[in-house]
Parts: structure tokens; sequence; C-alpha cells
């Protein structure tokens, strides 16, 4: 393999122990171990770049969601959704000391 790039990383340093360590068990420099850590993730993952963007296909095979599935996702959605709406309204009223209303704005109740 011709080896026509440099790329500089940072890691922790326990990793690249890890790393030496296995390339010393494989007979490799520690480059070379990196390397082929890298290409074997790659050949593991799909090609997703003959997609040309498109997302028909890319899923192929995989389980298809039912409309129960797609109405739990939504009721987890929208269900932290207002959680979150809900610790809004309350900092609103604990910073400014009014809530929020639509038509008016009315001071707390103590």
């Amino acid at each position: 393999m011709a080896k026509d790039a440099a790329v500089t990383v940072r890691l922790p340093l326990s990793l690249k122990r890890a790393l030496e360590a296995r390339a010393r068990r494989e007979h490799r420099s520690l480059s070379a171990q990196i390397a082929a850590y890298l290409e074997r993730g790659l050949a593991e993952d799909p090609d997703v770049t003959d997609a040309r963007g498109r997302l028909l296909g890319l899923f192929e095979g995989g389980p298809v969601p039912s409309d129960t599935d797609f109405a739990r996702a939504r009721r987890l959605l929208w269900g932290s959704l207002g959680k979150r709406r809900g610790a809004v309204a309350r900092r609103h009223v604990v910073s400014t000391g009014y809530r929020r209303s639509r038509s008016t704005r009315r001071k707390a109740a103590p």
C-alpha cells in the first residue's frame, strides 16, 4: 500500500498504548495497525456514496415500522416536548415573576 497522506490524530494515552500492544502482537508498526483498523472498519460499513444523496434502498431488508411503531414514536417525542415546554414556562415564571399567556401577561401567584 502506498502511503501518500499524513494525518495527525490526538488519542487518549490508554488507547495509544492498547494500539501499540496490539501492533506488537501482530508484528506491525503503530501506523500500519491503525491503517488496518480503518480499512477493516470501512470494509464493514455499507458504501452509501453510491446512493447519490437518495435514501431509496438504503435500508432495504430491514424491519418495516408499523403504524403502531409510528404512533408510539410520536407519543414519545411529543411527550418529551411537552415536558420541556413546561420546564421553560416554569423558568420564565421564576426569572420574571410573570406567566406566559397568549393574550396577556399575568403576575404569577405566590
